[in-house]
């Protein structure tokens, strides 16, 4: 479990926020850090809860938002998301740090907690998918899932600046 302003070398760490299991009501910036080296090629984010503020009709995140400092897959994410995942395309040099941002502002209320798996990817093993995709897929069928997109809520809004592929891995038996 990882608190704001830290740092973790672990793999499977966990962002939380403070006092999560609690929601909080106010505006914070809180930046988590997970060290990578030469051997991770990849971040998997299992994203059990993301619950910040909505974006604008426009899919703008003004208000609350995460940031990552790698890969540009998306600028920013916000909104509530839960159960999903998303992968990180990260250039891994010894000591690199990925950092997650998160802000929330005091001039909108609304009730925030994040709790994010991270998982590092070794380069080169069976756990990495293909570059460019954000989120991947095994399996003969399911649903693909998007970001701020639970079916809800009223707020539904596609956010702007998402830029990645939803990867489907094509099973054994199959037609590709």
């Amino acid at each position: 479990k990882l608190g704001c302003g830290a740092t973790s070398n672990n793999n499977n760490t966990y962002l939380r926020s403070p006092g999560y299991d609690s929601s909080f009501n106010y505006g914070l910036d809180c930046h988590q850090h997970i060290r990578i080296d030469s051997s991770v090629c990849q971040l998997r984010l299992e994203i059990h809860n993301l619950e910040l503020a909505y974006p604008t009709t426009k899919g703008f995140c003004e208000d609350d938002y995460l940031k990552v400092n790698q890969d540009i897959k998306f600028e920013y994410l916000c909104g509530v998301t839960t159960n999903n995942h998303f992968y990180l395309d990260v250039d891994s040099s010894d000591n690199e740090l990925v950092s997650f941002n998160f802000h929330t502002s005091n001039t909108v209320s609304f009730n925030r907690k994040w709790n994010i798996r991270v998982q590092k990817i070794m380069c080169n093993t069976d756990a990495e998918v293909m570059r460019g995709c954000g989120q991947y897929y095994t399996g003969t069928s399911g649903n693909l899932r998007g970001f701020n997109i639970d079916g809800s809520s009223s707020f539904n809004y596609l956010i702007h600046g998402l830029n990645y592929a939803a990867c489907v891995r094509v099973e054994l038996g199959y037609c590709k």
